[in-house]
Order: structure tokens, then C-alpha cells, then sequence
């Protein structure tokens, strides 16, 4: 297993470095997203690599904006794709939990560590735990109807729910970003011993299934995925906190990771 996952990371690292040569681009930080970032993925789960990308200066200096994203078709083994720089600032600056997961992942697979610190210190500047929540209870939500509606789900519908409620619960604790890793961000939220047994459980079941398995409905998972969403959805309602609108941080640094990226 070991061998095949260092074969794979190689494959990705040889696409990213055709990335840069054939788009002239250089990408300062290449992470796994989805649930291998996330630390429960399946044997068969595929590898969601995603990145950030600088163009040279005079490609922003042009009257007519630039496609902002790279992707590649999607196979059975890799789902590849990236954002622009500016885009990702953006993104930073409307505190989109995506691009800020993306910044904590344990498995990194190229980085500029002085343009990531600049990324790192504006997501935590921008980050409001309003947005994010909202984002999480709607993954959850979605997840969830599939559980509610059949007798029987797929397993990774469990945790398209339990991580995103996890991760609520983080934010109304801590006023902060939670990890992507769903394992750190269990550690650091109350629960009921019962209840995190059973996750334990599925969590050993679903790193040795297949993506496609069913499992019967687990009733004392359902209660407390029902219970945890009415629970986060007041709780935002008390949230009071001030969006960050200065635009002047993120045209810092979107000038100087320009001159980093690009110095040899």
C-alpha cells in the first residue's frame, strides 16, 4: 500500500510540475483535499489535489481578465485542479471554508512556505465564523436527506454529515477555523462517550469499504446528527462578530507573493 501511495504522489507531482511548465504558472502551495485530506478515506477513494497558482505580473497587467482556474478531467484515481492567486484572495476575502481547509492539510505536496505564511496570517485575519458555519450546516443538510428518506445510505453519507456538524461545533466553540482533519477536530469538541464510540466504529468500517457501501440506518448516529443541526442552526443566530471589509491587507499581499513566487 505504501509503495502504491508513493507511486500516485509522484504521478501527482510530475502533472503539477507540467502544470507550471505548460501554463507558466508557478504554484506555491499543492495540498490533498477530500477524504483522504480529511483522514477517512476508503481503499478505493480517489485523490483530490488541489492548488494555488501564480502568474507572472504582466499576465495580471492585461485589460481582459484571465481564466482564473485550471482543472483537468476527472478519473477513477485523480480529480485535480486549481485556483489563481487572485482568486484565491478573493475567496479569502469572503472567508470561504474550502480555500481555508485547504491551507491546514496534512498531506502537502509542493509549497512556498513564505507565500503560505502570508496566506496562512489573511485567512486567520478574514476568517467569519458566520459563513463558515453556514457552509458546513449546508454540506450537512444535503448529506443528510439521503439518511433520513431510505432504510438504507452509503457510508460516506455519515460523514458528509458528522465532519461538516463537527466542524460547526468547532466554530461556535472556538471562533475559529477547524482543521481538515476530522480526527483533531473530534478532539476538541464535547461529546457524548456513546456517540464517539460509534463514530470511532464507522470511521475503522469506512477506511476498509468501498466507496459504494450501504449501511443500515444507525439510529444513535441519526438522533445526534438531527439534534446537533438544530442546535448549531440557534446557535448561529447569536453570533456576533464583524466581518473583516479592509481590501488593503489582500493587495499587500497579493503584490508580494507576486515578486516571491516568481524570485529564483
Amino acid at each position: 500500500m505504501v509503495n502504491i501511495m508513493c507511486h500516485i504522489e509522484d504521478r501527482i507531482k510530475i502533472k503539477l510540475a507540467e502544470t507550471e511548465r505548460d501554463h507558466d504558472i508557478k504554484i506555491i502551495y499543492a495540498i490533498e483535499s477530500g477524504s483522504r485530506g480529511w483522514g477517512f478515506a476508503s481503499p478505493d477513494s480517489d485523490y483530490d489535489c488541489r492548488f494555488i497558482y501564480v502568474h507572472k505580473q504582466d499576465w495580471y497587467l492585461s485589460v481582459e481578465e484571465g481564466t482564473d482556474f485550471i482543472e483537468y478531467p476527472v478519473d477513477k484515481v485523480f480529480d485535480i485542479n486549481g485556483w489563481d492567486l487572485k482568486k484565491a484572495l478573493q475567496q479569502l476575502r469572503k472567508s470561504n471554508p474550502v480555500l481555508m481547509e485547504w491551507l491546514s492539510s496534512p498531506i502537502v505536496y509542493q509549497e512556498d512556505k513564505a507565500c503560505l505564511g502570508l496566506l496562512r496570517r489573511l485567512a486567520a485575519d478574514y476568517f467569519y465564523p458566520v459563513t463558515a458555519c453556514h457552509h458546513y450546516l449546508s454540506m450537512a443538510k444535503k448529506s443528510l436527506a439521503p439518511i433520513r428518506e431510505q432504510p438504507q445510505a452509503k457510508l460516506k453519507n455519515y460523514f458528509y454529515v458528522l465532519r461538516p456538524l463537527a466542524s460547526c461545533q468547532y466554530i461556535l466553540l472556538h471562533r475559529d477555523m477547524p482543521p481538515m482533519e476530522y480526527a483533531k477536530i473530534l478532539a476538541a469538541i464535547p461529546m457524548q462517550s456513546a456517540v464517539k464510540e460509534a463514530i470511532e466504529k464507522l470511521l475503522e468500517l469506512k477506511k476498509a469499504a468501498d466507496e459504494s457501501y450501504l449501511t443500515d440506518k444507525i439510529p444513535i448516529l441519526y438522533e445526534y446528527m438531527e439534534t446537533c443541526l438544530l442546535e448549531c442552526e440557534t446557535a448561529i443566530k447569536a453570533i456576533k462578530v464583524k466581518r473583516n471589509k479592509d481590501i488593503n491587507p489582500l493587495n499587500k499581499c497579493f503584490r508580494e507573493i507576486i515578486e516571491r513566487a516568481w524570485i529564483l
